[in-house]
């Protein structure tokens, strides 16, 4: 049976229905029957195989350093102790307890002379 004359039985049988002109435009105006044969032929046997899907193909750029990872753990010890934080203080705290500091300096100072001490 050809194409054109499954589309007009297909036409016919939702006209019936009731189903709208326009709707049956986009209906039958879809995929053909030929290239919907195709695409299930092709997964048939699943989905093709990608190179990023499989293992991408390693890509080296001359002159680029090479990146390694760190190791998350330590060889036959399991876990990598962590950093102790007994002594840790915020990156820029030593310069905003300076800061402080000084104007805490030029307060008692203006203090002073304001109320002559």
């Amino acid at each position: 049976m050809s194409t054109a004359l499954k589309q007009a039985q297909r036409r016919e049988t939702l006209t019936k229905l009731g189903v709208p002109e326009w709707q049956i435009d986009m209906i039958l105006g879809g995929v053909g029957d030929d290239l919907m044969a195709d695409i299930v032929r092709d997964f048939r046997n699943g989905p093709a195989s990608l190179p990023a899907m499989g293992g991408a193909a390693k890509v080296r750029v001359e002159g680029a350093p090479v990146v390694r990872d760190a190791p998350s753990h330590s060889p036959g010890r399991g876990w990598v102790e962590p950093p102790a934080v007994d002594d840790w203080r915020p990156p820029g705290q030593a310069i905003m307890d300076q800061m402080m500091d000084a104007h805490d300096a030029k307060w008692r100072a203006d203090r002073k002379k304001e109320f002559g001490g």
